[in-house]
């Protein structure tokens, strides 16, 4: 059932994306939810151009999750 929500909370930027991919947007650029910094999503990879390029091995990831209210969620009424 939570990949059927997944994809149903999903569908809204997939639309947004196919939109803006059918208007010659070449992508979009967003702040990161996980941390300092952006994500930067590209429709066609050939429209970029590559400046620098390293490899980086993570040493280190780290989530705090805070339980917030869910619509979702049914509690037991008894």
């Amino acid at each position: 059932m939570c990949g059927l929500i997944d994809a149903y909370l999903y569908a809204p930027t997939q639309v947004i994306a196919e939109l803006f991919k059918s208007k010659g947007i070449d992508g979009i650029a967003y702040y990161s939810m996980l941390g300092d910094g952006h994500n930067i999503v590209l429709f066609k990879a050939k429209t970029a151009v590559l400046l620098h390029c390293s490899l980086c091995e993570i040493q280190e990831v780290s989530y705090e999750f805070q339980e917030i209210a869910n619509r979702y969620v049914v509690t037991d009424p008894y």
